[in-house]
């Protein structure tokens, strides 16, 4: 499971869930080379939003990766009331 970082939000928002289970592809030869920190995901949130809901986006993968999926493909997010911040 990776984290989901958010983007472009001037409040503070909760992610439901706030992980994205990744499966990755690559020859046995590169297998080595994967690293956790090659591999990020986001949800920005300028984007327009029905339902609450924000799609995952991901920056480029290693070249060497055949194949990627991840799972799920949105989030819900709420606003995270600022009395709840100072606790």
């Amino acid at each position: 499971l990776l984290p989901i970082e958010v983007r472009n939000a001037s409040e503070k928002l909760r992610l439901l869930p706030d992980q994205v289970l990744m499966k990755v592809q690559c020859g046995l030869s590169k297998f080595e080379r994967l690293s956790i920190k090659d591999f990020s995901f986001f949800v920005d949130f300028s984007e327009d939003a029905p339902d609450n809901e924000l799609i995952i986006h991901y920056d480029p993968f290693p070249a060497y990766t055949l194949y990627v999926s991840h799972s799920p493909k949105v989030v819900e997010y709420f606003l995270v009331n600022n009395e709840e911040n100072k606790e």
